[in-house]
Formats: C-alpha cells, structure tokens, sequence
C-alpha cells in the first residue's frame, strides 16, 4: 500500500500520532534528566547580579547583551530538548484535531485532505491562528520569566504583552480583509488540498508559488521556535500550513456548477 493510501487509514494515523507523542514525551524527560546550567554557582551570580539595561552612544543596549550572552553559554541543553519535546506534542496534538474536524465535515475517507467547507470556516481558522499566537507568545515570555531567563532589571514582560496585544488588535481585522479579498477567488468548496488547473497551468503555478512561500515560511517559524519557550506557536502554524494549502486549492478548484456531480468534475478535485 502506498504513502497515500496509508494517510487515508484511521488506524495507521492514530499509531503515527501516539508515536509522534511517545518521542516528544521521551524529549521531554530526557530533558529534565539534566542540569539547566554548566555552572549553577555563575548562573546564580549572574541572576542575582546588579545588570542593568542602559545604552552607549550607539544606543546599544551592553550590559543587557553582555547578560544573555553570558547566561546562553552556561545553558544546557535540558531546555532546549523540553522545549522540542513539547512542540512535538503539540504539533501532533493540532493535526489530530485538525484531522477529527476534517473526518467530520468531509466526504468519505478523505478526512485532512480537503479545504474547508464554508468560507467562514476559513475566516473562523484564520481567526483562531491569530489569536492562538498571541497567546502562544505570552506563554513563552512567561515560561522564560519563570526559568529566571531574564536579567533582573528586564523582570517584567508586561510591555511586551501589552505592545504583542495592540498588534494582534491591529493585525485581526486587516488578515479578516485580506481573507475576504482571496476568498472573492473561490471556487467549488471543499475541494481536494492539492487541487491543480490543468487547463491553466500559469493560474496553477503561480498560486502554489505563492501560497508555497507562505507554506514554507510557517515551516521555518515552526523550526526556529520549537527549541524556544516559544513552542506553542507550532500549533497555530501547523493550521495556518492547511489554511494556506486550503486557500490555494479553493483558487484552483472547478467553478462552481450545481448541476455536475463533485466526482465528475476536474481530476485534481479527486486526488487526496
């Protein structure tokens, strides 16, 4: 049996999702099996040292740089392996609740493999992303407070979360208009993710193209944050990752047609 035909088997999804879990919960632990600092005594020093944030004439904040730098050195890996094991978690968590919800609103056996059915579905999605990295980003400046990954005289995240709230306010409304804006692209919905207009192959390329980009950037921000305190963000890019792919195969599905039954239309609605 084949890749596909695999991803299309409830039992085989649920292994792959216990297996994803079992490895970042082995992460984790191994993790927390070392000591957070090479030198406890400096790390302690340096804690409870008398840094504080003023700038040169560059306007560069040294002392503040000199104290990360210096705390980064003396760091193990016990936070970084957590915070993987716990985006790994995470990640798993997000698709399988991404692949129930699909299971329940989708035909047949093609749970994950088909856009949303509505358009405020992905209004909804897109919504939720925004709002979930909010509160992801709040998490981790909160864990690195906890964790004392802070210099004393930065001890308060509060300006970050209120200056991180006036942005998600502000970014909010402009994502719902730019959604509505591609959505006036939309064709026959749900359709096949991977969705391809053979009789237009610019149209095809340059929406994957584009949406591709997106695709890999939340990839890279999926990467770069999993060793992070910033590890939840993982889970709004693994539905910002189908939204995308969603938003692309809506642009390229067949036009809308009551009449032609959905098996009957184009091959890519077809595929997964």
């Amino acid at each position: 049996m084949n890749v596909v035909g695999l991803l299309r088997r409830p039992a085989f999804l649920c292994a792959l999702f216990v297996a994803t879990i079992i490895v970042g919960v082995a992460l984790v632990q191994y993790g927390r099996s070392l000591e957070p600092y090479h030198d406890a005594a400096r790390a302690a020093d340096l804690i409870t040292a008398e840094y504080c944030l003023y700038s040169n004439d560059a306007g560069n904040d040294v002392q503040s740089a000199n104290w990360y730098r210096e705390m980064d050195a003396l760091l193990t890996q016990r936070y970084p392996l957590m915070n993987t094991g716990c985006a790994v978690i995470v990640a798993t968590i997000a698709l399988a609740l991404l692949w129930f919800w699909r299971r329940a609103v989708s035909d047949g056996d093609r749970p994950l493999w088909r856009t949303p059915s509505k358009k405020w579905h992905f209004f909804a999605v897109g919504s939720a992303i925004i709002i979930g990295s909010y509160f992801s980003i709040v998490y981790g400046l909160s864990l690195e407070l906890e964790r004392r990954m802070l210099p004393w005289c930065a001890d308060s995240i509060a300006i970050p979360i209120f200056g991180l709230g006036l942005v998600t306010l502000f970014a909010l409304p402009i994502a719902i208009f730019v959604g509505w804006a591609v959505s006036l692209f939309f064709r026959e919905l749900p359709t096949s993710l991977w969705e391809w207009d053979a009789e237009n192959a610019v149209r095809s390329w340059l929406a994957t193209v584009i949406f591709g980009m997106l695709v890999l950037l939340w990839l890279w921000i999926s990467i770069d944050a999993a060793p992070t305190e910033d590890f939840l963000i993982v889970g709004p890019c693994v539905f910002a990752t189908y939204l995308t792919l969603s938003c692309r195969a809506a642009i390229l599905a067949p036009p809308n047609d009551p009449v032609a039954p959905a098996q009957d239309r184009a091959t890519g609605s077809e595929g997964l």
